[in-house]
């Protein structure tokens, strides 16, 4: 079964997702664009794909099949929406 692994803020603890071992991880990266000033969106993306990356290079030296997506809007709408359209569940 898919799993997929929410990053909407930074702060999340990706210990589960460092040890994940199963069908894919979809490591769902969610801007929330209310609230955020101008010139500060780059940042705050360039932040969250580098903890992205940092995860998706760590499942690599055990083959864990996993995949960055990017969406814009309401973290947990967005995160239902994947939900559904992979087929897949929430890694806590």
């Amino acid at each position: 079964m898919k799993h997929v692994f929410l990053i909407s803020n930074g702060e999340e603890d990706v210990f589960n997702a460092e040890k994940y071992f199963g069908e894919e991880l979809i490591i769902l990266i969610v801007l929330d664009s209310r609230g955020m000033a101008a010139g500060e969106a780059d940042k705050r993306i360039e932040a969250l794909l580098k903890k992205a990356n940092s995860l998706s290079l760590s499942l690599a030296p055990r083959a864990v099949s996993n995949r960055v997506v990017i969406q814009w809007g309401n973290p947990y709408d967005e995160l239902q929406r994947c939900l559904e359209r992979e087929e897949a569940v929430q890694l806590l």
